[in-house]
């Protein structure tokens, strides 16, 4: 876990950043019942809208899973404060352990939407923020009925996690 969490934060940071007015990274801390973290990579295309790409790391149903995902967001500025509505949309990676008579279902298409709020502290926009999200876990499962058939089930699964963090 601990691994995980600092190839996802070396990942975050070193991704280019050459105008703070344009490119931002968040990088955060959350807690869903257990910690988690993520780092994000955002390009601002207009004053308004945003997209990236970034890797979470989240303990959930005592096991860790990572997700790589894309990030799109939609700012409101005023001053130094910023309103940002975000979605992060990709895949979720995990060893699953297997649900009640179901074969384990490995990876997970993964669904992040959520809100936040950023106070900017200097001219380049770096600054505390908070964010609720919920990271979702869509995928497949497979399992066999009481009369011995085959039955697939699909399952949205995951927490809402509240985080807080430094946007950069």
């Amino acid at each position: 876990m601990l691994r995980t969490l600092l190839v996802a934060i070396f990942f975050s940071l070193s991704l280019p950043a050459a105008s703070q007015s344009k490119s931002n990274i968040f990088v955060d801390a959350g807690f869903a019942g257990s910690i988690g973290a993520s780092g994000t990579y955002n390009y601002r295309l207009t004053e308004h809208l945003g997209i990236g790409a970034g890797v979470s790391v989240l303990q959930f149903d005592n096991s860790t899973r990572t997700a790589m995902f894309a990030d799109l967001r939609k700012y409101w500025i005023k001053n130094q404060h910023a309103w940002f509505l975000f979605v992060d949309l990709g895949f979720d990676l995990f060893k699953d352990k297997g649900l009640f008579n179901y074969q384990p279902s490995d990876n997970a298409f993964y669904t992040g939407p959520g809100f936040g709020y950023c106070r900017t502290i200097n001219k380049r926009g770096w600054g505390p923020y908070a964010t609720l999200r919920y990271a979702g876990d869509n995928r497949v499962l497979t399992g066999m009925n009481r009369n011995g058939q085959e039955v697939k089930s699909y399952s949205l699964d995951g927490p809402l996690v509240i985080s807080i963090g430094f946007k950069f």
